[in-house]
């Protein structure tokens, strides 16, 4: 078989049909394409060996091979594969083959995992059958390092997208479609080819050594300044590139360029700092596209830099130091018009996904500030169930953090049994049909702790895909309210109506058999109908104060007060309130000279009075009621002390919440609305103290607060 003057590409599968699109895009004749089986793996031995033999029948037909890959490759370089008719390109990745390094570092450092369009053909034949993970060992082993999937777009593969989202929800990643199009492959393989043509012509102008030494020599200048624009990103220093490259070139002393966008045309670019006020100013846009090349003007040219048809730019060229040379600076020209454009639009393409990267990040920034600032648990769910993200609410609410859950746990995993039917067919119902599904509903949510909460969900899909976003709301507090409300209703009914049947009863008995009754029966009727109607007035007071406290209209009369006057005169009072059946021992400690507190007497008084009255409910007969008092910092601390019931650590924590009567039932025979600790927290704070109680369940309790002197 004789061997034909053309290159071969030979290139791994995965690549194959973009370098294809390439050749074909440039109308290469010379060039040719082949493939061996991506591996994307550093080849051994036996690789290595296929390889050489594969390279030696392409050897037989071309002259000259040239091996393309990534880390397939990279064992295969350092003179193993390397020949006279064999050159092995050092990419070291095939993914700086579609987009300068800087970009692909760029996307390395940040965790992404790249994939060309190639690859995902076979993505999951790779991920199953080569490399045996299923769905969730893959995720677990890709969330170490991963943060994401990002295909290089090469606008090939019709379906690349598709393939994309199926690969990044099996392994349950975001992803990303970089659109890198062909250009830096095709400017790669522009400098392949011409390297090559310059190679194979130095061969056939042995016999015109001056001429093929010029133009070896501009070859070689315009292998290093493209090897320079494949690195440059951004249009204005690819000019300064354009403007290097045709200085050392053709050292021309008028060197000029005009941007073109479709019909309009830029400011104009100088090399010189002389004024812009070349002939490319006055040659219209139509001739230039007419003549597809150089048009000459005076002693250079005008030339259109064109890519694909398009003129992108003008270049105004002149003022040759060697005219002579005029014609070769033509030839030159030629070829460096549709490199030049390629550079440009290269350069556009990049402004487009710099510009696009801008405001991925702004949006994602924005989604993730939204995300995190909803004021309520937020969740992302997967079509399966798996939960994908959550903010910091959804973390209190919990007790789980972001990474024990992204990724790893499901919603069921927090519905308690008796729900998980219910919330699986919402969850079915809403993949099926959206519009149908309920969006909102109650249930309950067990967190780390094994706690069971009450939330209110409300939840819908995110159009056009199979996602959905949850919002949770904690009810549980809410609910307990409307309870304990409930509760409250019924206590204070029956609170209210067991004085008034014996304030009713006793002063009904004396108006109607008065004269039947002796003198210490009324006596002792109308005593029971006074100390009832002070309990009611008392009941009445306590609910008054607490609807001025959550009302905001709780105003204090302050003025210096003798504490120790104070706290006498209360136990005086209570004394009083038992003295038809003295069943407790009441006592003080007052030090002496005690200096005066700044509060509301009568707020005081009843803080104090709530307190001896509670003492009194629950503690036992016989036992001991203690108030002490004594300066505190820059304050006075004064406790009451009993040996009653006690709590436990549970009962004190809901001790001071409104209605809360520690689960005691009317028929425990304890009276009390469960609002008269709720008031005295309320009547201390707006004094600027604080309060707290000390107990031990079967010991007695000790209440204390403080307030300023």
């Amino acid at each position: 078989m004789d061997m034909e003057k053309k290159l071969c590409l030979l290139v791994c599968n995965n690549i194959k049909a973009e370098v294809e699109a390439c050749v074909a895009s440039e109308k290469w004749d010379d060039v040719m394409v082949a493939a061996y089986p991506a591996d994307c793996s550093r080849p051994g031995v036996p690789a290595v060996a296929k390889m050489k033999k594969l390279i030696a029948r392409c050897q037989e037909r071309y002259s000259l091979v040239y091996l393309l890959g990534g880390c397939c490759t990279a064992g295969a370089s350092g003179g193993e594969l390397e020949s006279k008719g064999c050159r092995v390109h050092p990419a070291g990745q095939c993914f700086y083959l579609f987009a300068p390094r800087a970009t692909i570092d760029s996307y390395l450092e940040k965790g992404a995992y790249l994939l060309t369009p190639g690859w995902l053909l076979r993505w999951r034949q790779q991920m199953v059958g080569a490399w045996g993970f299923d769905r969730a060992t893959a995720r677990e082993f890709f969330a170490e390092s991963v943060t994401r999937l990002v295909m290089l777009d090469t606008g090939v593969y019709e379906k690349s997208q598709e393939r994309l989202r199926q690969s990044a929800d099996f392994l349950g990643l975001p992803r990303e479609a970089a659109p890198v199009g062909l250009d830096f492959l095709r400017l790669t393989l522009t400098g392949i080819v011409l390297e090559w043509r310059l190679a194979s012509r130095k061969e056939e102008s042995a016999a015109a050594l001056a001429r093929a030494e010029k133009r070896a020599a501009d070859y070689a200048t315009m292998l290093d300044v493209i090897g320079d624009l494949s690195q440059v990103t951004t249009e204005k220093e690819t000019i300064e590139r354009i403007f290097y490259l045709f200085s050392l070139l053709f050292s021309p002393g008028r060197l000029f360029n005009i941007p073109v966008h479709g019909e309009e045309m830029g400011e104009v670019q100088s090399s010189h700092s002389a004024p812009a006020d070349g002939a490319a100013v006055t040659i219209p846009l139509a001739a230039l596209r007419q003549g597809r090349g150089p048009v000459e003007s005076g002693t250079g040219f005008v030339l259109p830099v064109t890519w694909r048809g398009e003129i992108l730019g003008i270049l105004d060229v002149g003022e040759f130091s060697i005219p002579q040379y005029r014609e070769s600076y033509l030839d030159t020209a030629r070829e460096l018009s549709n490199v030049c454009g390629l550079a440009i639009s290269r350069a556009r393409a990049y402004e487009k996904i710099r510009q696009a990267e801008n405001a991925l990040r702004l949006s994602e920034q924005k989604y993730r500030t939204i995300f995190e600032n909803t004021g309520t648990a937020t969740v992302l769910l997967d079509g399966d169930g798996t939960i994908a993200l959550v903010n910091a609410e959804f973390e209190k609410l919990s007790g789980y953090s972001r990474e024990e859950i992204e990724g790893k746990k499901t919603y069921t995993e927090f519905a308690v049994k008796e729900d998980l039917e219910m919330m699986r067919g919402y969850h079915e119902s809403r993949l099926a049909d959206p519009e149908s599904a309920p969006k909102k509903y109650e249930t309950r949510f067990v967190d780390r702790s094994g706690a069971v909460k009450d939330i209110a969900v409300t939840v819908d899909v995110i159009p056009g895909t199979q996602r959905s976003v949850a919002s949770l709301s904690d009810i549980t507090e809410s609910k307990d309210l409307v309870r304990l409300k409930d509760e409250f209703v019924s206590f204070v009914s029956h609170e209210i109506r067991t004085p008034l049947t014996v304030i009713v009863g006793g002063l009904g008995t004396v108006l109607s058999a008065g004269g039947l009754l002796s003198q210490e029966q009324t006596r002792d009727l109308v005593q029971d109908a006074c100390s009832e109607a002070e309990a009611l007035s008392e009941l009445v007071e306590n609910l008054l104060e607490l609807s001025r406290a959550q009302a905001d209209r709780l105003q204090l009369r302050v003025e210096p007060l003798d504490i120790a006057e104070v706290v006498k005169g209360q136990l005086q009072r209570v004394l009083r309130q038992c003295s038809s059946a003295p069943v407790h021992q009441f006592a003080s400690d007052l030090p002496p000279a005690l200096p005066p507190v700044k509060g509301d007497r009568v707020r005081i008084e009843r803080i104090l009075f709530n307190l001896l009255e509670n003492a009194v409910k629950y503690s036992p007969a016989g036992g001991e009621i203690r108030v002490s008092v004594g300066v505190d910092g820059d304050g006075m601390k004064i406790g009451v002390h009993d040996q009653g019931i006690g709590m436990t650590p549970e009962q004190q924590a809901k001790l001071f919440r409104r209605f809360e009567r520690l689960g005691l039932e009317m028929g425990s025979g304890i009276r009390g609305t469960g609002i008269g600790l709720t008031v005295c927290l309320r009547l201390v704070e707006a004094h600027g103290g604080r309060m707290w109680v000390e107990s031990e369940k079967g010991k007695g309790s000790s209440f204390y607060f403080t307030l300023p002197l």
